[in-house]
């Protein structure tokens, strides 16, 4: 069962040659890392501690480029053992392509290394997934869906204030979710509204949410992978928070 999930995954990815953008590496991109793990064949994100930007937030392990750093360790990923040599990519894979995806799965293992110590001996790659651009951040930021086995144990740093479990059953129920409202209020005093999809996590007797550019690349990798997209916003239960302190009510 598990071992066709990873297939059609990775069949999935592997047809999408199109949608993956070579990129100008001197540009402000970052990596992050889908992680899937075969025990509750669940998803794996990252809770925001208090110490980074946005805190509470869900998002993929991962982060920006670091160009000399990852060009030498994306070099390392062709030793065997490590999550390149489990990749099977098409044929009509360029060899350009092949080497940023190598390059971004690199940034990925490293980032998540100091994130959570993620093993990247534990860690196969299913293939990428089609970037996402923050116009107004002028970031671009490529994700990578992997395979975690399970006898890997994390470690956190300051940064992760926990790690989020959550099913792709769930993620596959439409029930799962709501239509995330931020209230701000200006330097003026003015009052103004923004709705964003979300999806809510009610696992024992919690609430998280996951919503921005983190629930657009899960969203990616459903509408790819199992033909799922999520219910219109406008039908959705209401979730509001007024003020939300480290939100970012743009560009997500």
């Amino acid at each position: 069962m598990l071992k066709d999930l990873q297939n059609m995954v990775s069949q999935a990815l592997s047809e999408k040659i199109a949608d993956f953008e070579v990129a100008d590496k001197s540009k402000n991109l970052s990596a992050v890392l889908v992680l899937l793990r075969a025990e509750g064949s669940c998803l794996i994100l990252n809770k925001r501690s208090a110490m980074v930007c946005q805190a509470g937030d869900l998002c993929c392990p991962g982060g920006r480029i670091s160009l000399r750093q990852d060009a030498f360790l994306s070099m390392l990923l062709l030793l065997p053992g490590l999550p390149w040599r489990s990749w099977q990519p098409s044929k009509l894979w360029s060899s350009t392509q092949l080497d940023q995806i190598r390059f971004f799965l690199a940034t990925g293992l490293r980032e998540s290394f100091e994130e959570m110590r993620l093993n990247p001996f534990g860690v196969k790659l299913l293939g990428p997934l089609k970037s996402c651009r923050l116009q107004l951040l002028n970031k671009t930021i490529y994700p990578l869906v992997v395979w975690v086995d399970s006898w890997q144990r994390f470690k956190i740093n300051c940064e992760v204030e926990s790690l989020i479990y959550i099913p792709l059953k769930m993620l596959l129920n439409p029930n799962n979710y709501v239509c995330y409202r931020l209230q701000f209020t200006d330097e003026s005093g003015i009052l103004f509204t923004q709705d964003y999809p979300g999806f809510l996590d009610q696992q024992n007797q919690t609430n998280e949410l996951l919503w921005g550019v983190t629930f657009r690349i899960i969203m990616n990798f459903l509408d790819l992978v199992f033909n799922f997209q999520p219910p219109v916003m406008q039908s959705l239960p209401i979730i509001t928070e007024i003020n939300p302190s480290g939100r970012r009510k743009y560009d997500v």
